[in-house]
């Protein structure tokens, strides 16, 4: 195979690309984005397929799972401070979490929020916002997954009320 017939491949399954990452994402704008990374990445690493052919699709599909499993994994990693006074609230905090002069809110006022919830929600919201999984939660805190996650729901509700 050719460089050119490589192109021509992956010009031809665009729309095999597209409904993979629509699946991945369910968001169009992230799906093209997707494909674009996975074409640009493909095209970088053209050289080591034609070395060594293997089924076209399957490759463009697993180097296309594996960009996005990376960015998910990031994604995580990299939670920040999102608050809307409009809109629910959306409380993703770090470890890290860095809020400048144009934030709505200091820390400092976020944290006498939390601390004013009652333990019972205070504690698993807390621990999330830490970065805990439910289950990890849920185990720590020896109750069920479900419960965990309502009492951190009924945790956020009651934060946004505390500001409306």
């Amino acid at each position: 195979m050719t460089a050119t017939e490589f192109n021509y491949m992956l010009i031809n399954k665009q729309d095999d690309l597209k409904k993979f990452a629509m699946s991945l994402t369910s968001n169009v704008v992230e799906a093209e984005d997707l494909v674009q990374e996975t074409c640009l990445k493909a095209l970088s690493k053209k050289d080591y397929f034609l070395r060594q052919p293997k089924n076209l699709v399957g490759w463009l599909f697993t180097i296309m799972k594996n960009i996005f499993i990376n960015q998910y994994r990031r994604a995580v990693n990299h939670k920040k401070v999102n608050y809307d006074k409009n809109s629910s609230m959306s409380a993703n905090f770090t470890k890290t979490t860095q809020l400048n002069p144009e934030s709505d809110y200091t820390m400092k006022e976020i944290q006498e929020k939390l601390n004013n919830l009652d333990e019972k929600h205070k504690t698993p919201l807390k621990m999330f916002l830490s970065g805990y999984k439910y289950q990890e939660i849920a185990e720590k805190l020896n109750l069920n997954m479900g419960t965990v996650k309502s009492r951190i729901f009924f945790s956020r509700q009651l934060l946004k009320n505390q500001w409306a």
